[in-house]
């Protein structure tokens, strides 16, 4: 008999590098994100992205650079078993070797005193792709500070250590936190708590005495160290007679809110 040979020929599938830039913002009770994506094709061209929306995750707008290379986008809800929603791009400019394209996310979520998983972090996560790398800037506002759990095992960045075009996706300088995205920070645990503020107090007094009167002034100055300031607590060993007049040094009118503490508010907080 003859020998037979059997071919079977398929087309070749594309293949998309991403490379993912986020930027973690966040001011309580409210997350918000900057995602940046950099999809760069070793074969083929590729017309349409798509993706899973992280749960929790609500995404605000969507662009692409160039600002022509999409065509139009969607979203679709998430489902009822917290699966996540879908995302779907549509491109007019295919990604290909020789055709970078980048996607810009901003996205917004709930942060609760849970805190944030490492593995919900992003806001989605791409299909398909042939290799996946990220990195991870963490910003936190004032009074906020962050806090983590099970971070033994991340690979923690400086701004020195990234390349111009990640450098540029993130705050590099202003966050807290820049560590690379990998399976060792999916236990990654994130909390933003309210610090207590520190600073220094220079406090300046003057008496004025006749044979009859006392006449006693107080200049206190404040240099926080850590957070900003909006209030202070002041403790005076002897109570006048007469209520104390406050102003803001250099302020012409009496601006300042002020209030004596009652008995039971000065012990609770051991002046007494």
């Amino acid at each position: 008999p003859l020998p037979e040979v059997e071919l079977v020929l398929a087309r070749r599938s594309e293949q998309v590098e991403l490379q993912t830039a986020l930027q973690l913002d966040i001011s309580p009770p409210r997350a918000t994100a900057s995602w940046v994506g950099f999809f760069r094709s070793r074969y083929g061209n590729q017309f349409a992205l798509r993706g899973t929306i992280t749960p929790g995750w609500t995404i605000d707008s969507l662009e692409t650079e160039p600002a022509e290379a999409i065509d139009d986008y969607e979203t679709e809800l998430a489902e009822l078993d917290g699966s996540g929603g879908r995302l779907q791009v549509k491109l007019k400019q295919a990604i290909s070797p020789d055709r970078e394209v980048q996607l810009l996310i901003r996205a917004h979520r709930t942060v609760t005193a849970q805190g944030l998983n490492g593995v919900n972090l992003q806001p989605v996560v791409m299909d398909g792709m042939a290799s996946r790398q990220g990195i991870i800037a963490v910003q936190v506002d004032p009074p906020y500070q962050l806090q983590l759990r099970q971070d033994q095992e991340l690979e923690r960045l400086a701004a020195s250590d990234l390349d111009t075009q990640l450098a540029a996706a993130i705050n590099a300088d202003s966050s807290s936190l820049i560590y690379r995205d990998g399976p060792e920070s999916g236990s990654l645990l994130m909390f933003a708590r309210q610090a207590r503020p520190r600073y220094e107090a220079l406090i300046e007094v003057r008496a004025d005495v006749t044979e009859d009167t006392l006449q006693e002034s107080y200049r206190v100055t404040c240099r926080p160290q850590s957070t900003p300031l909006n209030r202070v607590l002041l403790h005076f060993d002897e109570s006048g007679q007469q209520p104390l007049q406050w102003q803001l040094a250099g302020s012409p009118v009496r601006d300042v809110a002020a209030r004596q503490l009652t008995a039971e508010q000065q012990q609770q907080l051991g002046l007494t």
